[in-house]
């Protein structure tokens, strides 16, 4: 007969193993990507879910499922801080007119499906021609009588010279005043 001192004993013995199940949870880092015609593009979603889903892409609101071949490249990267991350990216190789459209990544379990979709569009190849177009670093020098501007595309910054290309000047114009808006917005719920 057991005592219940050896019963204690046991039950510190036994451990337990918790299975989360949850189901598939997307974001994406970037809803609206830009790139310009003849370049290769990567989109990323990022995935949360356990058990692991089946991923996939989309084109065209669903119209049309990505497989990978020479023109996309789909690639799983699983979690490295955990088992229930992973990264969905697509690759484009040498984007055409019909590209820039949306793309949808989705991901199905068995307890649901999620989607997160990402726009693509088309931006103005770089320019070649760098004579109006001042590098912005602590040891540049100043240009005379030439007004410069700084705009953000994504997380890198350029300043552009009053006198360069009339797109950038627009770009940073129709930029601020979307900021402005968006403040205005902002101050106005207050």
């Amino acid at each position: 007969m057991k005592s219940r001192l050896n019963l204690y004993a046991f039950a510190q013995d036994v451990k337990f193993v918790i299975i989360t199940a949850v189901s598939p949870l997307i974001w994406t880092p970037k809803q609206m990507v830009g790139a310009p015609l003849g370049s290769d593009v990567t989109l990323e979603c990022n995935l949360e879910s356990h058990p692991h889903s089946v991923t996939f892409w989309t084109k065209n609101l669903g119209s049309q499922i990505i497989v990978s071949n020479a023109k996309y490249d789909s690639i799983i990267v699983e979690g490295t801080s955990s088992v229930y991350k992973s990264e969905i990216r697509l690759r484009i190789k040498d984007l055409k007119p019909s590209d820039f459209t949306d793309y949808t990544c989705v991901a199905r379990n068995a307890l649901g499906e999620t989607r997160g979709t990402i726009q693509l569009y088309e931006i103005p190849k770089p320019s070649t021609q760098t004579s109006d177009i001042a590098s912005y670093t602590s040891s540049s020098r100043e240009i005379p009588h030439r007004k410069k501007y700084i705009y953000y595309h994504g997380t890198k910054s350029s300043v552009v010279s009053e006198d360069s290309q009339s797109g950038n000047l627009y770009k940073f114009i129709f930029c601020r005043m979307l900021k402005l808006c968006v403040a205005f917005v902002f101050l106005q719920r207050k």
